[in-house]
């Protein structure tokens, strides 16, 4: 029998499907106090799994639900490469238990437990991976993420703005270089 205390699950666990909906941006001026949530739902509709994640895994989620293409690989996509290079494959991915508010995932390659975040790059999105979660944690109530203003499409938008100042910069910068090396 499964009992639940909460916002975690003692005994053996249900485990249920569920899937990335999107990631939202808390509004406000200053950018390093902005809080960012991704959402997982359940296939099932009994729910969704708000669980806060840093801007960079925001961004990096808005560019992947997007479709954005990046100049060079993410972090997860290395990480899968990697995988995939060494032969292994990414299962499924369980997000497993709640502990002083931070959630814990694993990913059944060979087991090891990590962060949701990079277990859900590296399951679902990127290698074609079932996504689980304890319905205990998937029925709780959560954060009031759906007030954020912000969703992945502005969020990749954004990032793409960001990256072609990058590609223009580091254009302007070779340029400069090779007049450089001309004189």
């Amino acid at each position: 029998m499964t009992e639940t205390t909460g916002t975690a699950t003692t005994g053996t666990p249900e485990w249920v499907d569920v899937t990335p909906i999107g990631v939202r941006r808390e509004g406000g001026d200053d950018p390093v106090e902005r809080k960012y949530v991704m959402v997982l739902e359940a296939d099932d509709g009994r729910g969704r799994l708000p669980i806060w994640i840093g801007p960079a895994e925001g961004t990096a989620l808005a560019l992947t639900l997007q479709a954005v293409e990046t100049p060079r690989p993410m972090t997860y996509q290395l990480a899968a490469s990697l995988l995939t290079a060494a032969g292994a494959r990414v299962v499924e991915t369980r997000v497993t238990r709640l502990s002083e508010c931070v959630f814990y995932a694993v990913v059944i390659v060979d087991g090891p437990e990590g962060r949701p975040m990079a277990a859900v790059m590296n399951a679902p999105i990127r290698a074609d991976a079932s996504l689980f979660t304890d319905s205990a944690l998937a029925e709780r109530p959560g954060c009031d993420w759906e007030s954020f203003p912000t969703g992945e499409a502005e969020l990749a938008a954004e990032a793409k703005e960001q990256l072609t100042r990058i590609r223009e910069q580091d254009r302007i910068r070779e340029q400069a270089r090779i007049r450089e090396q001309g004189r």
